[in-house]
């Protein structure tokens, strides 16, 4: 996922309209989704947690996330 996506959304002034889903994938491991109203995924966890607290860690760590956040872009392709 390219790490300019969250910030291209503007989900801090306009949060709302985007929420986290959890899941469970096909190995039993926890999983979050970030989706908009619309239904599109903006970004997922990208790996999987084996408790659900530890995937809502992962959660409230984005969730801290601001402008201020450096973007790193290595120009390297994943």
């Amino acid at each position: 996922m390219d790490s300019l996506t969250l910030v291209d959304t503007d989900i801090k002034n306009d949060p709302e309209h985007y929420h986290f889903e959890i899941c469970l994938d096909k190995n039993g491991e926890y999983r979050w989704i970030l989706k908009s109203d619309n239904g599109n995924i903006i970004a997922d966890s990208g790996k999987g947690y084996t408790t659900k607290q530890s995937c809502k860690n992962g959660i409230a760590i984005l969730q801290t996330i601001n402008r201020a956040t450096l973007i790193t872009d290595t120009g390297k392709a994943n």
